[in-house]
């Protein structure tokens, strides 16, 4: 049996090169795949995010590095 792994917005905005604030603005606005445990937590979902990378057709111009 495959079990999840589940990801905090550390670990999702050091794997995407972003301030939490940036991951924080994304759950807002149903951006980014995301759950909400009963007190608050975020957690996100690693197949689904790494499935969001590959499948998000335009990158916001913050996730390009200079």
């Amino acid at each position: 049996m495959n079990q999840k792994k589940f990801l905090t917005v550390s670990q999702v905005a050091g794997l995407l090169c972003l301030h939490r604030s940036s991951i924080y603005r994304y759950v807002a606005t149903n951006t980014i795949p995301h759950a909400k445990l009963p007190g608050g937590k975020l957690i996100f979902e690693e197949d689904k995010i790494l499935d969001w990378i590959k499948n998000y057709e335009k990158l916001p111009l913050e996730f390009i590095r200079y």
